[in-house]
């Protein structure tokens, strides 16, 4: 059991990485200014990824009466689904 944990942990990591790295040589320098030239999209999308999303999660998780483990992936999900939706190109 511990082996199969820590291969589901090797994997995930390599997944996520994996991922972030696809998504950030897929943008162009180009489309990164063109994005960051918008000043109050790129605040407000920090504002609800750093501050609302997390609160959506942990208010979800309390409202759930969830363990705290269970808590952090409610919380991360929701972070991921968001993040998603934002209008960052990639």
């Amino acid at each position: 059991m511990e082996v199969i944990k820590a291969l589901l942990n090797i994997v995930l990591v390599v997944f996520i990485v994996s991922t972030m790295l696809a998504a950030g040589l897929g943008t162009t320098i180009a489309a990164l200014r063109g994005t960051f030239r918008n000043v109050g999209v790129v605040i407000l999308v920090l504002g609800v990824n750093l501050v609302l999303v997390p609160l959506i999660g942990w208010g979800t998780a309390a409202v759930l009466s969830l363990a705290t483990p269970a808590a952090l992936i409610v919380t991360r999900q929701k972070i991921v689904r968001l993040r998603d939706a934002s209008p960052f190109p990639g």
